[in-house]
Protein backbone atom coordinates (compact mmCIF):
# COMPACT_ATOMS: atom_id res chain seq x y z
CA UNK A 1 0.00 0.00 0.00
CA UNK A 2 1.00 3.31 -0.46
CA UNK A 3 1.69 6.11 2.17
CA UNK A 4 -1.05 8.05 0.81
CA UNK A 5 -3.23 5.42 0.83
CA UNK A 6 -2.51 5.05 4.74
CA UNK A 7 -3.37 8.34 5.91
CA UNK A 8 -6.61 8.34 7.64
CA UNK A 9 -9.72 9.11 6.42
CA UNK A 10 -10.34 12.48 7.18
CA UNK A 11 -7.24 13.47 5.17
CA UNK A 12 -8.08 11.10 2.22
CA UNK A 13 -11.89 12.99 2.16
CA UNK A 14 -10.39 16.38 2.00
CA UNK A 15 -8.19 15.00 -0.81
CA UNK A 16 -11.22 14.20 -2.60
CA UNK A 17 -12.75 17.29 -1.56
CA UNK A 18 -10.31 19.66 -3.68
CA UNK A 19 -10.54 17.78 -6.78
CA UNK A 20 -13.38 18.07 -9.14
CA UNK A 21 -16.02 15.71 -9.42
CA UNK A 22 -14.40 13.69 -12.64
CA UNK A 23 -11.13 13.42 -10.84
CA UNK A 24 -12.59 12.31 -7.39
CA UNK A 25 -14.23 9.22 -8.52
CA UNK A 26 -11.63 7.93 -11.05
CA UNK A 27 -9.98 7.27 -7.10
CA UNK A 28 -11.88 4.07 -6.99
CA UNK A 29 -9.87 2.47 -9.96
CA UNK A 30 -6.43 3.13 -7.67
CA UNK A 31 -6.99 0.67 -4.88
CA UNK A 32 -9.12 -0.93 -2.67
CA UNK A 33 -8.27 1.63 -0.01
CA UNK A 34 -9.39 4.49 -2.21
CA UNK A 35 -12.66 2.39 -3.33
CA UNK A 36 -13.85 2.16 0.44
CA UNK A 37 -12.64 6.18 0.62
CA UNK A 38 -14.88 7.20 -2.14
CA UNK A 39 -17.94 4.99 -1.02
CA UNK A 40 -17.31 6.75 2.17
CA UNK A 41 -16.86 10.18 0.69
CA UNK A 42 -19.70 12.52 2.32
CA UNK A 43 -19.72 14.79 -0.66
CA UNK A 44 -22.29 12.99 -3.17
CA UNK A 45 -22.49 14.91 -7.04
CA UNK A 46 -24.51 13.56 -10.22
CA UNK A 47 -24.84 14.97 -12.76
CA UNK A 48 -26.83 14.16 -15.94
CA UNK A 49 -24.87 15.81 -18.45
CA UNK A 50 -20.74 14.09 -17.16
CA UNK A 51 -19.87 10.86 -19.42
CA UNK A 52 -17.33 10.47 -16.71
CA UNK A 53 -19.77 8.81 -13.43
CA UNK A 54 -23.13 8.40 -15.76
CA UNK A 55 -23.79 9.53 -19.94
CA UNK A 56 -27.43 9.02 -19.18
CA UNK A 57 -28.44 8.91 -22.83
CA UNK A 58 -27.25 5.64 -23.80
CA UNK A 59 -27.19 4.44 -20.02
CA UNK A 60 -30.75 3.05 -18.16
CA UNK A 61 -31.62 5.10 -15.65
CA UNK A 62 -31.77 2.08 -13.09
CA UNK A 63 -28.09 2.27 -12.47
CA UNK A 64 -28.09 5.67 -11.71
CA UNK A 65 -30.96 5.07 -8.86
CA UNK A 66 -29.33 1.92 -7.80
CA UNK A 67 -25.72 4.02 -7.24
CA UNK A 68 -27.08 6.82 -5.68
CA UNK A 69 -29.46 5.32 -3.62
CA UNK A 70 -26.72 2.48 -2.16
CA UNK A 71 -23.96 5.78 -1.58
CA UNK A 72 -26.31 7.29 0.69
CA UNK A 73 -27.63 4.28 2.43
CA UNK A 74 -24.26 3.27 2.85
CA UNK A 75 -23.47 6.78 4.75
CA UNK A 76 -27.02 6.59 6.45
CA UNK A 77 -26.21 3.44 8.09
CA UNK A 78 -22.97 3.37 9.09
CA UNK A 79 -24.09 6.50 11.15
CA UNK A 80 -21.97 9.12 8.75
CA UNK A 81 -22.67 12.65 7.58
CA UNK A 82 -23.64 13.54 4.42
CA UNK A 83 -22.37 17.02 3.53
CA UNK A 84 -22.89 17.73 0.14
CA UNK A 85 -25.36 16.20 -2.10
CA UNK A 86 -26.06 18.03 -5.68
CA UNK A 87 -28.54 16.31 -7.84
CA UNK A 88 -28.06 17.82 -11.70
CA UNK A 89 -30.63 16.36 -13.90
CA UNK A 90 -31.60 19.07 -16.48
CA UNK A 91 -30.75 16.29 -19.47
CA UNK A 92 -33.16 14.50 -18.70
CA UNK A 93 -36.57 14.39 -20.16
CA UNK A 94 -39.17 14.96 -16.65
CA UNK A 95 -40.61 11.74 -17.18
CA UNK A 96 -37.46 9.11 -17.01
CA UNK A 97 -37.15 9.33 -13.32
CA UNK A 98 -40.00 9.01 -10.43
CA UNK A 99 -40.05 11.78 -7.99
CA UNK A 100 -40.15 9.06 -5.34
CA UNK A 101 -36.35 8.53 -5.96
CA UNK A 102 -36.09 12.17 -5.29
CA UNK A 103 -38.18 11.89 -1.73
CA UNK A 104 -36.11 9.08 -0.96
CA UNK A 105 -32.54 10.36 -1.27
CA UNK A 106 -33.52 13.86 -0.16
CA UNK A 107 -35.15 12.41 3.40
CA UNK A 108 -31.92 10.06 3.89
CA UNK A 109 -29.91 13.30 3.11
CA UNK A 110 -32.07 15.20 5.53
CA UNK A 111 -31.24 12.61 8.04
CA UNK A 112 -27.61 12.93 7.63
CA UNK A 113 -26.79 16.21 8.55
CA UNK A 114 -26.76 17.34 5.09
CA UNK A 115 -25.48 20.86 4.98
CA UNK A 116 -25.59 21.67 1.22
CA UNK A 117 -28.20 20.96 -1.18
CA UNK A 118 -28.23 21.62 -4.91
CA UNK A 119 -31.09 20.32 -7.09
CA UNK A 120 -30.76 20.84 -11.08
CA UNK A 121 -34.15 18.83 -11.96
CA UNK A 122 -35.49 18.50 -15.85
CA UNK A 123 -39.18 20.26 -16.53
CA UNK A 124 -38.10 24.06 -16.07
CA UNK A 125 -39.85 25.28 -18.93
CA UNK A 126 -43.33 26.46 -19.13
CA UNK A 127 -45.45 24.36 -21.66
CA UNK A 128 -47.59 21.87 -22.21
CA UNK A 129 -44.34 19.19 -22.61
CA UNK A 130 -43.64 20.45 -19.19
CA UNK A 131 -46.95 21.01 -17.60
CA UNK A 132 -47.35 20.60 -13.74
CA UNK A 133 -47.46 17.38 -13.06
CA UNK A 134 -44.06 17.02 -14.14
CA UNK A 135 -42.55 19.28 -11.65
CA UNK A 136 -40.59 17.81 -8.34
CA UNK A 137 -42.73 19.19 -5.40
CA UNK A 138 -39.94 19.93 -2.57
CA UNK A 139 -40.76 17.87 0.42
CA UNK A 140 -40.69 19.37 3.87
CA UNK A 141 -37.93 17.50 5.15
CA UNK A 142 -35.94 20.42 3.63
CA UNK A 143 -36.52 22.88 5.95
CA UNK A 144 -36.35 20.16 8.73
CA UNK A 145 -33.14 19.61 8.41
CA UNK A 146 -31.48 22.03 10.82
CA UNK A 147 -28.24 21.27 9.84
CA UNK A 148 -28.58 22.56 5.90
CA UNK A 149 -26.62 25.71 5.34
CA UNK A 150 -26.82 25.88 1.80
CA UNK A 151 -29.84 25.30 -0.59
CA UNK A 152 -29.98 26.05 -4.63
CA UNK A 153 -32.81 24.85 -6.35
CA UNK A 154 -33.06 25.29 -10.53
CA UNK A 155 -35.79 24.21 -12.51
CA UNK A 156 -38.82 21.68 -12.72
CA UNK A 157 -39.45 22.16 -9.04
CA UNK A 158 -42.42 23.15 -7.21
CA UNK A 159 -43.14 24.65 -3.45
CA UNK A 160 -46.24 24.06 -2.29
CA UNK A 161 -48.61 26.12 0.47
CA UNK A 162 -47.19 23.75 2.54
CA UNK A 163 -44.41 26.38 3.03
CA UNK A 164 -46.72 29.12 4.08
CA UNK A 165 -46.41 27.68 7.60
CA UNK A 166 -45.05 30.10 10.62
CA UNK A 167 -43.77 27.30 11.76
CA UNK A 168 -41.11 26.59 9.01
CA UNK A 169 -37.90 27.55 9.58
CA UNK A 170 -34.27 27.57 7.92
CA UNK A 171 -32.28 27.95 11.18
CA UNK A 172 -28.92 27.44 9.84
CA UNK A 173 -29.35 28.42 6.13
CA UNK A 174 -26.96 30.81 5.01
CA UNK A 175 -27.17 31.05 0.99
CA UNK A 176 -30.90 30.42 -0.80
CA UNK A 177 -30.77 30.14 -4.69
CA UNK A 178 -34.03 29.91 -6.19
CA UNK A 179 -33.90 29.85 -10.03
CA UNK A 180 -37.00 29.39 -12.25
CA UNK A 181 -38.99 27.59 -9.35
CA UNK A 182 -42.47 27.53 -9.61
CA UNK A 183 -45.09 28.31 -6.46
CA UNK A 184 -48.96 28.02 -6.25
CA UNK A 185 -48.97 30.74 -3.84
CA UNK A 186 -48.12 34.65 -4.04
CA UNK A 187 -46.77 34.67 -0.40
CA UNK A 188 -44.59 31.15 -0.38
CA UNK A 189 -41.69 32.91 -1.54
CA UNK A 190 -41.73 35.73 1.09
CA UNK A 191 -42.58 33.43 4.00
CA UNK A 192 -39.28 31.51 2.68
CA UNK A 193 -37.36 34.24 2.58
CA UNK A 194 -38.56 35.63 5.80
CA UNK A 195 -37.47 32.34 7.90
CA UNK A 196 -34.17 32.21 6.97
CA UNK A 197 -32.64 34.61 9.96
CA UNK A 198 -29.21 33.86 9.22
CA UNK A 199 -28.90 34.46 5.63
CA UNK A 200 -25.88 36.00 3.98
CA UNK A 201 -26.35 35.40 -0.01
CA UNK A 202 -29.64 35.60 -1.85
CA UNK A 203 -30.12 34.84 -5.29
CA UNK A 204 -34.12 34.60 -6.85
CA UNK A 205 -34.27 34.85 -10.44
CA UNK A 206 -37.05 34.25 -12.62
CA UNK A 207 -39.20 32.47 -10.31
CA UNK A 208 -43.22 32.29 -11.10
CA UNK A 209 -46.74 31.52 -9.44
CA UNK A 210 -49.00 29.16 -11.16
CA UNK A 211 -52.50 30.27 -11.14
CA UNK A 212 -54.48 27.03 -10.30
CA UNK A 213 -57.88 28.28 -10.93
CA UNK A 214 -57.14 29.62 -14.33
CA UNK A 215 -58.48 27.15 -16.99
CA UNK A 216 -56.66 28.93 -19.98
CA UNK A 217 -53.55 27.45 -22.09
CA UNK A 218 -50.77 26.32 -19.41
CA UNK A 219 -48.70 29.00 -20.74
CA UNK A 220 -51.20 31.52 -19.89
CA UNK A 221 -51.05 30.57 -16.19
CA UNK A 222 -48.14 31.92 -14.72
CA UNK A 223 -47.51 35.17 -13.20
CA UNK A 224 -44.36 36.91 -12.35
CA UNK A 225 -44.12 37.13 -8.62
CA UNK A 226 -45.63 40.40 -7.91
CA UNK A 227 -43.28 41.53 -4.54
CA UNK A 228 -40.44 40.84 -2.26
CA UNK A 229 -39.46 42.59 0.96
CA UNK A 230 -36.17 41.90 2.77
CA UNK A 231 -36.35 43.32 6.25
CA UNK A 232 -34.15 42.39 9.54
CA UNK A 233 -31.51 40.62 7.63
CA UNK A 234 -28.76 41.72 9.29
CA UNK A 235 -25.65 39.16 7.80
CA UNK A 236 -26.77 39.93 4.94
CA UNK A 237 -24.11 40.01 2.37
CA UNK A 238 -25.10 39.44 -1.21
CA UNK A 239 -28.73 40.18 -3.14
CA UNK A 240 -29.13 38.84 -6.78
CA UNK A 241 -32.78 39.45 -7.26
CA UNK A 242 -34.24 39.09 -11.42
CA UNK A 243 -37.81 38.40 -12.71
CA UNK A 244 -39.88 40.89 -9.98
CA UNK A 245 -42.90 42.04 -11.11
CA UNK A 246 -42.77 45.16 -8.36
CA UNK A 247 -40.55 48.19 -9.65
CA UNK A 248 -39.91 51.47 -7.78
CA UNK A 249 -37.56 53.52 -9.59
CA UNK A 250 -34.73 53.11 -7.69
CA UNK A 251 -32.82 56.49 -6.42
CA UNK A 252 -30.41 57.77 -3.44
CA UNK A 253 -32.77 57.56 -0.92
CA UNK A 254 -33.14 53.97 -1.81
CA UNK A 255 -29.41 53.02 -1.53
CA UNK A 256 -29.04 55.14 1.77
CA UNK A 257 -31.93 52.40 3.03
CA UNK A 258 -30.23 49.67 1.92
CA UNK A 259 -27.08 49.92 3.55
CA UNK A 260 -28.46 51.08 6.72
CA UNK A 261 -30.50 48.00 6.53
CA UNK A 262 -27.87 45.40 5.76
CA UNK A 263 -24.48 46.95 6.74
CA UNK A 264 -22.87 43.57 6.37
CA UNK A 265 -23.87 44.05 2.46
CA UNK A 266 -20.71 43.41 0.23
CA UNK A 267 -22.51 42.27 -3.32
CA UNK A 268 -24.94 43.77 -4.76
CA UNK A 269 -26.21 42.89 -8.61
CA UNK A 270 -28.96 45.37 -10.41
CA UNK A 271 -30.52 43.90 -13.53
CA UNK A 272 -33.29 45.85 -15.46
CA UNK A 273 -34.29 48.18 -12.50
CA UNK A 274 -35.35 51.61 -13.58
CA UNK A 275 -33.15 54.56 -11.76
CA UNK A 276 -32.55 58.25 -11.43
CA UNK A 277 -30.47 59.72 -14.05
CA UNK A 278 -27.94 60.81 -11.06
CA UNK A 279 -27.53 57.92 -8.14
CA UNK A 280 -24.89 58.33 -5.31
CA UNK A 281 -23.57 55.08 -3.37
CA UNK A 282 -21.97 54.99 -0.14
CA UNK A 283 -21.00 52.17 1.99
CA UNK A 284 -18.03 51.39 4.07
CA UNK A 285 -18.52 47.29 3.24
CA UNK A 286 -19.22 47.39 -0.72
CA UNK A 287 -16.88 44.93 -2.44
CA UNK A 288 -18.94 43.86 -5.59
CA UNK A 289 -21.47 46.18 -7.72
CA UNK A 290 -23.16 44.71 -10.65
CA UNK A 291 -25.43 47.62 -12.65
CA UNK A 292 -27.03 45.88 -15.78
CA UNK A 293 -29.43 47.54 -18.26
CA UNK A 294 -30.43 49.92 -15.84
CA UNK A 295 -33.18 52.36 -17.58
CA UNK A 296 -32.73 56.46 -17.15
CA UNK A 297 -29.00 55.59 -15.15
CA UNK A 298 -26.64 58.54 -16.95
CA UNK A 299 -24.20 58.44 -13.73
CA UNK A 300 -22.90 57.32 -10.74
CA UNK A 301 -21.39 58.84 -7.77
CA UNK A 302 -19.27 55.63 -5.76
CA UNK A 303 -17.49 56.58 -2.25
CA UNK A 304 -16.98 53.03 -1.18
CA UNK A 305 -13.14 52.35 -0.16
CA UNK A 306 -13.34 48.35 -0.18
CA UNK A 307 -15.06 48.25 -3.94
CA UNK A 308 -12.79 45.68 -5.93
CA UNK A 309 -15.16 45.01 -8.90
CA UNK A 310 -17.24 47.23 -10.50
CA UNK A 311 -19.21 46.04 -13.72
CA UNK A 312 -21.66 48.01 -16.01
CA UNK A 313 -23.49 46.77 -18.97
CA UNK A 314 -26.21 48.86 -20.62
CA UNK A 315 -26.36 51.41 -24.12
CA UNK A 316 -25.88 54.54 -22.34
CA UNK A 317 -22.42 55.86 -21.65
CA UNK A 318 -22.87 55.92 -18.06
CA UNK A 319 -20.24 58.74 -16.22
CA UNK A 320 -18.64 57.15 -13.39
CA UNK A 321 -17.28 58.96 -10.40
CA UNK A 322 -15.10 57.87 -7.87
CA UNK A 323 -14.47 59.47 -4.57
CA UNK A 324 -12.92 56.41 -3.00
CA UNK A 325 -12.00 53.00 -3.86
CA UNK A 326 -9.55 49.72 -3.22
CA UNK A 327 -6.34 49.47 -4.83
CA UNK A 328 -7.26 46.54 -6.33
CA UNK A 329 -10.22 47.73 -8.11
CA UNK A 330 -10.99 45.77 -11.16
CA UNK A 331 -14.18 47.93 -13.75
CA UNK A 332 -15.85 46.18 -16.58
CA UNK A 333 -17.99 48.09 -18.92
CA UNK A 334 -19.81 46.27 -21.82
CA UNK A 335 -21.63 48.70 -24.52
CA UNK A 336 -22.39 48.68 -27.74
CA UNK A 337 -20.48 50.99 -30.72
CA UNK A 338 -22.86 52.77 -33.23
CA UNK A 339 -20.47 52.99 -36.60
CA UNK A 340 -22.08 56.52 -37.61
CA UNK A 341 -21.52 58.20 -34.18
CA UNK A 342 -18.66 55.81 -33.20
CA UNK A 343 -15.95 58.71 -31.99
CA UNK A 344 -18.44 59.27 -29.34
CA UNK A 345 -16.45 55.86 -27.65
CA UNK A 346 -13.80 58.37 -27.17
CA UNK A 347 -15.35 61.10 -25.02
CA UNK A 348 -16.52 58.16 -23.20
CA UNK A 349 -13.34 57.03 -22.30
CA UNK A 350 -11.95 59.83 -21.77
CA UNK A 351 -14.36 61.01 -18.71
CA UNK A 352 -13.14 58.18 -17.01
CA UNK A 353 -11.34 58.49 -13.61
CA UNK A 354 -7.41 57.61 -14.01
CA UNK A 355 -8.33 55.04 -11.14
CA UNK A 356 -10.96 53.26 -13.33
CA UNK A 357 -8.73 53.33 -16.96
CA UNK A 358 -5.64 51.43 -15.20
CA UNK A 359 -7.92 48.48 -14.51
CA UNK A 360 -10.91 49.20 -17.09
CA UNK A 361 -12.01 45.72 -19.48
CA UNK A 362 -13.85 47.40 -22.19
CA UNK A 363 -16.42 45.13 -23.74
CA UNK A 364 -17.78 45.70 -27.27
CA UNK A 365 -21.44 44.15 -27.60
CA UNK A 366 -23.29 43.70 -31.29
CA UNK A 367 -24.84 46.82 -32.31
CA UNK A 368 -28.03 46.40 -33.74
CA UNK A 369 -27.55 48.11 -36.98
CA UNK A 370 -24.77 48.55 -39.27
CA UNK A 371 -25.13 51.97 -40.97
CA UNK A 372 -25.33 52.44 -44.73
CA UNK A 373 -21.80 52.80 -45.84
CA UNK A 374 -22.72 56.54 -47.32
CA UNK A 375 -23.56 57.78 -43.86
CA UNK A 376 -19.86 57.29 -42.60
CA UNK A 377 -17.43 59.43 -41.60
CA UNK A 378 -15.23 60.00 -45.05
CA UNK A 379 -12.17 60.49 -43.50
CA UNK A 380 -10.52 59.37 -40.49
CA UNK A 381 -10.51 61.84 -37.73
CA UNK A 382 -7.18 62.80 -36.44
CA UNK A 383 -6.85 63.32 -32.63
CA UNK A 384 -4.05 65.36 -31.18
CA UNK A 385 -4.08 64.00 -27.79
CA UNK A 386 -3.06 60.61 -27.06
CA UNK A 387 -5.49 57.87 -25.53
CA UNK A 388 -5.64 56.70 -22.94
CA UNK A 389 -4.80 53.25 -21.27
CA UNK A 390 -6.79 50.80 -20.67
CA UNK A 391 -6.23 46.90 -19.16
CA UNK A 392 -8.29 44.66 -21.73
CA UNK A 393 -10.81 45.65 -24.63
CA UNK A 394 -12.85 43.16 -26.01
CA UNK A 395 -15.05 42.27 -28.88
CA UNK A 396 -17.85 39.99 -28.69
CA UNK A 397 -19.05 37.31 -30.94
CA UNK A 398 -20.39 39.19 -34.09
CA UNK A 399 -19.45 42.62 -32.74
CA UNK A 400 -17.34 42.73 -35.82
CA UNK A 401 -19.38 44.17 -38.33
CA UNK A 402 -20.32 41.74 -41.82
CA UNK A 403 -18.85 43.77 -44.44
CA UNK A 404 -15.40 44.52 -44.78
CA UNK A 405 -16.32 48.56 -45.44
CA UNK A 406 -16.82 49.05 -41.77
CA UNK A 407 -13.43 47.17 -40.32
CA UNK A 408 -11.66 49.99 -41.00
CA UNK A 409 -13.59 52.68 -39.38
CA UNK A 410 -14.13 50.14 -36.41
CA UNK A 411 -10.50 49.56 -35.74
CA UNK A 412 -9.73 53.31 -36.12
CA UNK A 413 -12.65 54.00 -33.28
CA UNK A 414 -11.01 51.77 -31.42
CA UNK A 415 -7.67 51.99 -31.04
CA UNK A 416 -7.77 56.42 -31.55
CA UNK A 417 -10.28 56.04 -28.14
CA UNK A 418 -8.22 53.74 -26.09
CA UNK A 419 -4.79 51.73 -25.67
CA UNK A 420 -5.48 48.71 -24.43
CA UNK A 421 -2.77 45.66 -23.14
CA UNK A 422 -4.92 43.43 -24.60
CA UNK A 423 -7.43 43.00 -27.17
CA UNK A 424 -9.64 39.98 -27.82
CA UNK A 425 -11.80 39.26 -30.96
CA UNK A 426 -14.75 36.85 -31.20
CA UNK A 427 -14.47 36.34 -35.05
CA UNK A 428 -17.04 34.21 -37.13
CA UNK A 429 -15.94 32.06 -39.81
CA UNK A 430 -15.73 33.71 -42.93
CA UNK A 431 -14.68 37.24 -42.72
CA UNK A 432 -11.87 36.37 -40.25
CA UNK A 433 -8.73 36.64 -42.81
CA UNK A 434 -10.10 40.00 -43.99
CA UNK A 435 -10.36 41.78 -40.52
CA UNK A 436 -7.00 40.32 -39.34
CA UNK A 437 -5.57 41.93 -41.91
CA UNK A 438 -7.21 45.44 -41.40
CA UNK A 439 -6.53 45.09 -37.81
CA UNK A 440 -3.07 44.65 -38.30
CA UNK A 441 -2.26 47.26 -40.37
CA UNK A 442 -3.89 49.74 -37.69
CA UNK A 443 -2.63 47.94 -34.85
CA UNK A 444 1.40 48.41 -36.51
CA UNK A 445 0.73 52.29 -37.65
CA UNK A 446 -0.67 52.98 -33.70
CA UNK A 447 2.11 51.09 -32.22
CA UNK A 448 4.68 53.12 -34.07
CA UNK A 449 3.66 56.27 -32.93
CA UNK A 450 3.14 54.78 -28.76
CA UNK A 451 6.83 52.44 -28.50
CA UNK A 452 6.07 51.14 -25.21
CA UNK A 453 2.56 49.66 -25.89
CA UNK A 454 2.17 46.03 -26.06
CA UNK A 455 -1.26 44.73 -27.72
CA UNK A 456 -1.81 40.62 -27.50
CA UNK A 457 -4.53 39.79 -30.46
CA UNK A 458 -6.26 36.61 -29.76
CA UNK A 459 -8.84 34.87 -32.18
CA UNK A 460 -11.07 32.19 -32.12
CA UNK A 461 -10.13 30.83 -35.37
CA UNK A 462 -6.84 30.02 -33.28
CA UNK A 463 -4.35 32.38 -34.60
CA UNK A 464 -2.70 34.67 -32.39
CA UNK A 465 -0.24 36.94 -32.56
CA UNK A 466 1.91 38.61 -30.31
CA UNK A 467 3.32 41.88 -30.86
Amino acid sequence: MDRLSALPRPILHAILAKLPDKDAAKTIALSKAWRDTWFSFPYLSVCSDDPMIFDLRFCNVDILVGYVTKRLLRLHDQGLAIKEFKLNLKMLKPTQLSHNHFDRWIQIASESGIEVLELYLPGGRIGREYGQRNWYILPLCVPQAKSLTKLLLSSGIRVDREFLSRSMKFSSLKMLSLCYVRFTHEGILQNLVSHCPLIEHLYVENCFVYNVISTEDPVDRFDMVKSLFLNGFQKLKEVHVQGIQESTIISDKWFLELFSKYPFLESLKLDGCPMSETINITSARLKVLKLFHCSNLKEVNIDAPHLISLDYCGFEKLVISLMTCSDKLEVSVDTRVDYQHSYSLRDFIQNMPQKILASLSLIISPSYRESDPSELIPAFQVFSNTPPRIKHLELRERAVPSREVFYGHLMHCLLSSCFPEKISFSLVMGNSDAFIEVCLSFSSSFLFNSPIYKLELYFRSSRVFIM
